[in-house]
């Protein structure tokens, strides 16, 4: 049995947030005191960023709704930053937050010189069904792709630590392999000071790909799939069952011509194929379990097909799959192959465009039937391909 875990490392928690705070534009909508009072001592840190619970802070924040949260969607974790304030006067808890120091009770600060200070609530959950739930044990060769997520905020220089208990600024979400074990949804204060000019963005790096969140303007980009980032739904149900049916390779007759009449059992079934296939849903993903991520503009089709080729008829003769060549999707004029690897009882993947709304998923048992006695083999490709109406709208 798989053992599959993520873990959310309350420091990736600070970074991540920190990476909202401290954008060079102010967010539209964030509270602000009305500008710093000079009069008062600048705070005596600065790009510095401290990840706290909420009600610790309760009493010295306003933070208030973004107009539009910003989501930066991931195999291991969905980062979701919905509030966020803009500090001009900072409290002694707010600045002990940040040092990791006591501060003197009643004091107050305003930011240090050509910095900005920010409070963002973020809120980290599970990621999206990613993958489908059939799984075949990986080939010895072969490995899982790593779904961890290291994120780092890149303000214009090296990330941020993030000071107090929570650790260095290496912080990773963990899933060795899909699917992620789901953790319960976290929410959180982040404070930084960050400098005033900068135009920050969380980075995530995901199977060596990197994905970045504009925490100015909330868009998404990368060299990878984005499908996921609109939120859009990527599991489809479609329950399908096809019927088992037999092909026949040679008939005893051709045996008997072609062998000889002397073989007995081997000749008097002549060798046939059976074959079927069944699956509940099908996946539309940027991210797959043996390939990593699609490229940009596209998106990996998953169908889980189970018990897709059955033994031969009798115990003579074994059949060979080609699954490479067994199995084509066909959409708008286009007839796509599945793509490598093709693994027995793993599901059958496609890379696809990410806009794909309708296919026809086609299987045509094409391989091999053998017996050592005599060492014979026969090429087959069944008559009677098994299909299926794919939506994905």
């Amino acid at each position: 049995m798989m053992t599959r875990s993520r873990s959310v490392v309350t420091s990736l928690l600070a970074v991540l947030l920190v990476a909202a705070c401290s954008g060079g534009s102010e967010p539209s909508g964030a509270p602000s005191s009305g500008g710093p009072d000079e009069d008062l001592p600048a705070a005596p840190v600065e790009d510095t960023v401290a990840l706290i619970s909420p009600h610790l802070v309760q009493d010295d924040l306003q933070v208030e709704p973004v107009a539009t949260p910003q989501r930066l969607v991931l195999p291991s974790v969905t980062v979701i930053v919905d509030g966020v304030q803009t500090l001009d006067l900072l409290t002694a808890d707010v600045v002990g937050a940040l040092t990791e120091a006591s501060a003197d009770d009643g004091e107050e600060y305003r930011p240090a010189d050509g910095q900005a200070v920010y409070a963002w609530r973020v809120t980290f959950e599970p990621g999206p069904a990613m993958s489908a739930d059939v799984f075949a044990p990986f080939e010895p060769e072969q490995s899982p792709r790593d779904a961890s997520a290291t994120v780092r905020l890149d303000a214009g220089g090296d990330p941020l630590p993030v000071v107090g208990e929570f650790g260095p600024d290496e912080l990773t979400f963990e899933c060795p392999e899909l699917p992620c074990a789901e953790d319960e949804p976290a929410e959180r204060i982040l404070l930084a000071t960050v400098d005033a000019d900068s135009s920050p963005a969380l980075v995530a790096t995901v199977d060596g790909e990197e994905l970045r969140l504009d925490l100015a303007t909330g868009e998404v980009t990368g060299d990878v799939s984005l499908i996921a980032q609109d939120g859009a739904e990527l599991t489809f149900p479609h329950p399908v069952e096809w019927p088992l049916t037999t092909y026949v390779v040679r008939t005893p007759e051709q045996l008997e011509a072609e062998l000889g009449s002397g073989l007995g059992d081997q000749t008097r079934e002549g060798a046939r194929v059976v074959y079927q296939g069944r699956f509940e849903e099908v996946v539309l993903t940027p991210f797959d379990r043996a390939r990593g991520w699609a490229p940009s503009g596209q998106a990996w089709l998953v169908v889980p097909v189970e018990d897709p080729l059955q033994r031969v008829v009798d115990g003579w003769w074994e059949a060979t799959l080609d699954l490479a060549a067994s199995w084509v999707l066909q959409h708008d004029g286009a007839t796509l192959p599945a793509a490598e690897p093709v693994d027995s009882g793993a599901p059958v993947v496609f890379l696809v465009p990410d806009d794909l709304e309708a296919a026809t998923l086609v299987y045509q048992p094409t391989g091999t039937v053998s017996t050592r006695a005599p060492d014979t083999t026969y090429e087959f490709q069944v008559d009677e391909p098994l299909t299926a109406e794919l939506s994905l709208s």
